[in-house]
Protein backbone atom coordinates (compact mmCIF):
# COMPACT_ATOMS: atom_id res chain seq x y z
CA UNK A 1 0.00 0.00 0.00
CA UNK A 2 1.29 3.47 -0.93
CA UNK A 3 1.90 5.63 2.14
CA UNK A 4 0.04 8.83 2.96
CA UNK A 5 1.96 12.11 2.81
CA UNK A 6 2.34 12.07 6.58
CA UNK A 7 3.86 15.32 7.85
CA UNK A 8 5.23 16.50 4.48
CA UNK A 9 4.48 20.18 3.94
CA UNK A 10 5.34 22.55 1.13
CA UNK A 11 4.19 26.09 1.85
CA UNK A 12 1.81 27.46 -0.78
CA UNK A 13 1.24 24.04 -2.35
CA UNK A 14 -1.22 21.17 -1.95
CA UNK A 15 -0.07 17.55 -1.98
CA UNK A 16 -1.67 15.64 -4.89
CA UNK A 17 0.03 12.25 -4.71
CA UNK A 18 3.22 10.46 -5.63
CA UNK A 19 5.21 9.89 -8.84
CA UNK A 20 8.03 7.50 -9.70
CA UNK A 21 10.15 10.32 -11.19
CA UNK A 22 11.23 13.57 -9.55
CA UNK A 23 10.12 15.60 -12.58
CA UNK A 24 6.58 14.14 -12.40
CA UNK A 25 6.67 12.38 -15.77
CA UNK A 26 6.70 8.84 -14.34
CA UNK A 27 3.81 6.78 -13.00
CA UNK A 28 1.41 8.51 -10.60
CA UNK A 29 0.22 6.84 -7.40
CA UNK A 30 -2.45 8.09 -5.02
CA UNK A 31 -2.19 7.83 -1.25
CA UNK A 32 -3.49 4.43 -0.17
CA UNK A 33 -3.27 2.85 -3.63
CA UNK A 34 -1.65 -0.54 -4.00
CA UNK A 35 1.61 -1.54 -5.63
CA UNK A 36 2.76 -5.11 -5.98
CA UNK A 37 6.31 -6.11 -6.77
CA UNK A 38 9.19 -7.64 -4.91
CA UNK A 39 11.47 -4.62 -5.52
CA UNK A 40 11.60 -1.33 -3.67
CA UNK A 41 9.80 1.66 -5.17
CA UNK A 42 11.11 5.22 -4.86
CA UNK A 43 8.36 7.84 -4.92
CA UNK A 44 8.47 11.61 -5.17
CA UNK A 45 5.81 13.94 -3.81
CA UNK A 46 3.62 15.70 -6.39
CA UNK A 47 2.45 19.22 -5.58
CA UNK A 48 0.09 21.72 -7.13
CA UNK A 49 0.17 25.40 -6.33
CA UNK A 50 -2.56 26.18 -3.80
CA UNK A 51 -4.82 29.21 -4.37
CA UNK A 52 -3.78 32.41 -2.62
CA UNK A 53 -6.01 33.26 0.36
CA UNK A 54 -6.40 37.00 0.96
CA UNK A 55 -8.26 39.18 3.44
CA UNK A 56 -6.65 42.64 3.08
CA UNK A 57 -5.73 45.00 0.26
CA UNK A 58 -2.03 44.43 0.94
CA UNK A 59 -2.51 40.65 0.75
CA UNK A 60 -4.42 41.08 -2.51
CA UNK A 61 -1.73 43.21 -4.17
CA UNK A 62 1.00 40.89 -2.86
CA UNK A 63 -0.86 37.85 -4.26
CA UNK A 64 -1.33 39.54 -7.66
CA UNK A 65 2.38 40.40 -7.76
CA UNK A 66 3.53 36.91 -6.70
CA UNK A 67 1.02 34.95 -8.78
CA UNK A 68 1.92 33.20 -11.99
CA UNK A 69 -0.25 32.98 -15.09
CA UNK A 70 -3.18 30.68 -14.36
CA UNK A 71 -3.15 31.06 -10.57
CA UNK A 72 -6.24 31.52 -8.43
CA UNK A 73 -6.77 34.11 -5.68
CA UNK A 74 -9.53 33.50 -3.12
CA UNK A 75 -11.02 36.49 -1.31
CA UNK A 76 -12.04 35.78 2.30
CA UNK A 77 -13.12 39.24 3.58
CA UNK A 78 -14.45 42.59 2.41
CA UNK A 79 -11.52 44.72 1.18
CA UNK A 80 -10.99 48.48 0.98
CA UNK A 81 -8.62 49.36 -1.88
CA UNK A 82 -6.37 52.34 -1.20
CA UNK A 83 -4.96 52.57 -4.74
CA UNK A 84 -5.57 51.25 -8.23
CA UNK A 85 -4.25 47.74 -8.84
CA UNK A 86 -2.91 46.72 -12.26
CA UNK A 87 -3.34 43.09 -13.34
CA UNK A 88 -1.24 41.96 -16.30
CA UNK A 89 -1.43 38.16 -16.11
CA UNK A 90 -4.02 35.43 -16.51
CA UNK A 91 -5.71 35.07 -13.11
CA UNK A 92 -8.92 33.84 -11.53
CA UNK A 93 -10.15 35.89 -8.57
CA UNK A 94 -12.91 34.26 -6.54
CA UNK A 95 -14.70 36.98 -4.58
CA UNK A 96 -16.75 34.45 -2.58
CA UNK A 97 -19.57 36.99 -2.14
CA UNK A 98 -17.38 39.67 -0.55
CA UNK A 99 -16.96 43.31 -1.62
CA UNK A 100 -13.97 45.34 -2.73
CA UNK A 101 -14.39 49.10 -2.70
CA UNK A 102 -12.39 52.30 -2.98
CA UNK A 103 -12.00 54.37 0.17
CA UNK A 104 -14.80 56.79 -0.81
CA UNK A 105 -17.00 55.53 -3.70
CA UNK A 106 -17.88 58.05 -6.42
CA UNK A 107 -21.57 57.68 -5.62
CA UNK A 108 -23.29 57.18 -2.30
CA UNK A 109 -25.94 54.52 -1.78
CA UNK A 110 -28.63 56.97 -3.01
CA UNK A 111 -26.81 57.52 -6.33
CA UNK A 112 -25.56 60.99 -5.48
CA UNK A 113 -21.97 62.14 -5.95
CA UNK A 114 -19.86 61.78 -2.81
CA UNK A 115 -17.86 64.84 -1.81
CA UNK A 116 -14.18 63.93 -1.76
CA UNK A 117 -14.67 60.73 -3.75
CA UNK A 118 -11.61 58.60 -4.40
CA UNK A 119 -9.66 59.58 -7.49
CA UNK A 120 -8.64 56.05 -8.49
CA UNK A 121 -10.39 53.03 -9.97
CA UNK A 122 -10.20 49.56 -8.44
CA UNK A 123 -8.47 47.75 -11.31
CA UNK A 124 -6.54 48.42 -14.49
CA UNK A 125 -6.56 45.22 -16.58
CA UNK A 126 -3.48 45.51 -18.75
CA UNK A 127 -2.57 42.01 -19.90
CA UNK A 128 -2.53 41.78 -23.67
CA UNK A 129 -3.32 38.19 -24.58
CA UNK A 130 -4.22 37.41 -20.95
CA UNK A 131 -7.61 36.42 -19.49
CA UNK A 132 -8.68 37.76 -16.12
CA UNK A 133 -11.73 36.15 -14.51
CA UNK A 134 -13.59 37.62 -11.55
CA UNK A 135 -16.18 35.40 -9.88
CA UNK A 136 -18.86 36.30 -7.31
CA UNK A 137 -17.44 39.64 -6.18
CA UNK A 138 -19.04 43.05 -5.64
CA UNK A 139 -16.91 45.93 -6.96
CA UNK A 140 -17.96 49.17 -5.31
CA UNK A 141 -16.96 52.64 -6.39
CA UNK A 142 -14.15 53.98 -8.48
CA UNK A 143 -12.91 57.21 -9.93
CA UNK A 144 -15.32 59.96 -10.90
CA UNK A 145 -12.72 61.17 -13.39
CA UNK A 146 -11.45 59.47 -16.54
CA UNK A 147 -12.48 56.26 -18.24
CA UNK A 148 -14.26 53.53 -16.33
CA UNK A 149 -15.26 54.12 -12.75
CA UNK A 150 -14.22 50.77 -11.29
CA UNK A 151 -12.35 48.87 -14.03
CA UNK A 152 -10.35 49.87 -17.09
CA UNK A 153 -9.69 47.04 -19.58
CA UNK A 154 -6.91 47.67 -22.11
CA UNK A 155 -6.85 46.49 -25.69
CA UNK A 156 -5.94 42.83 -26.09
CA UNK A 157 -6.99 41.88 -22.54
CA UNK A 158 -9.81 39.36 -22.10
CA UNK A 159 -12.02 39.94 -19.06
CA UNK A 160 -14.73 37.70 -17.59
CA UNK A 161 -17.12 38.73 -14.82
CA UNK A 162 -19.18 35.82 -13.48
CA UNK A 163 -21.93 36.52 -10.94
CA UNK A 164 -20.27 39.83 -10.04
CA UNK A 165 -21.89 43.18 -9.24
CA UNK A 166 -20.83 46.79 -9.73
CA UNK A 167 -22.24 49.50 -7.51
CA UNK A 168 -21.63 53.11 -6.49
CA UNK A 169 -19.39 53.66 -9.49
CA UNK A 170 -18.83 56.64 -11.75
CA UNK A 171 -21.98 58.29 -13.01
CA UNK A 172 -22.78 57.65 -16.63
CA UNK A 173 -25.54 56.58 -18.94
CA UNK A 174 -24.56 52.93 -19.14
CA UNK A 175 -22.96 50.09 -17.19
CA UNK A 176 -20.35 49.57 -19.89
CA UNK A 177 -18.70 52.37 -21.75
CA UNK A 178 -16.16 52.98 -24.33
CA UNK A 179 -13.39 55.55 -24.51
CA UNK A 180 -14.46 58.76 -22.85
CA UNK A 181 -15.81 57.49 -19.55
CA UNK A 182 -19.08 56.62 -17.94
CA UNK A 183 -20.38 53.56 -16.15
CA UNK A 184 -18.39 51.04 -14.13
CA UNK A 185 -16.21 49.50 -16.85
CA UNK A 186 -14.25 51.09 -19.70
CA UNK A 187 -13.56 48.28 -22.14
CA UNK A 188 -11.08 48.40 -24.99
CA UNK A 189 -10.38 44.67 -24.70
CA UNK A 190 -12.68 41.64 -24.89
CA UNK A 191 -15.40 41.39 -22.25
CA UNK A 192 -17.19 38.07 -21.70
Amino acid sequence: TIAAKGTLVRYGFAFIGWNTLANGTGTNYAEGSTYSTASNLSLFARWRKAPYQVCTFTELTDAITAASDGDTININCDIVATAQTTISKTLVINGNGYTIQVTVPGLNDMGEFNTGASSYRLFHMDGSGKTITINNWTLKGGTVNGNGGAVLINSGTRMKFNNSTFSNSRAGTSFLCCSGGGGAVSNSGVLY
